[in-house]
């Protein structure tokens, strides 16, 4: 989760935010929602619909992960 946060994702008053809504639901459901749904409860799942905003479906279905690989070097192991 602290990297989906790290990748800039949104918090609202009611969760964080849906990137795509239009993509995902009917412009009549959307259309009789309050203001500020729909909504995610966690910031993974927010990162996911901005995933899907910016890719589309297919993508997420074919690759789900993203990996973050970081190398810590010991200077005087490498160096003597």
């Amino acid at each position: 989760e602290d990297d989906a946060i790290r990748s800039g994702v949104q918090r609202t008053e009611l969760g964080w935010k849906h990137y795509c809504p239009e993509k995902m639901f009917p412009a009549k459901v959307l259309k009789n929602q309050e203001p500020g749904h729909p909504y995610m409860t966690d910031p993974r799942s927010s990162y996911f619909t901005k995933w899907v905003n910016k890719y589309g479906h297919l993508d997420v279905v074919l690759n789900p992960w993203i990996w973050k690989y970081e190398f810590i070097v010991d200077i005087k192991k490498t160096f003597p």
